[in-house]
């Protein structure tokens, strides 16, 4: 978790991380990264 106190609205966050295989079968591997604006700072359109 990153503190949402410490990020301002223009710094660049950089993730990286090592993926390893550690089973048996030789595959593919897919890294999903999921991201969330809790406080939104783009206000949704209204439908009038």
């Amino acid at each position: 978790m990153i503190d949402k106190n410490k990020i301002k609205n223009d710094d660049v966050i950089k993730v990286s991380i090592d993926v390893t295989n550690s089973g048996k079968i030789e595959g593919k591997e897919i890294v999903q990264l999921y991201i969330q604006d809790i406080e939104s700072s783009i206000e949704k359109g209204r439908i009038l």
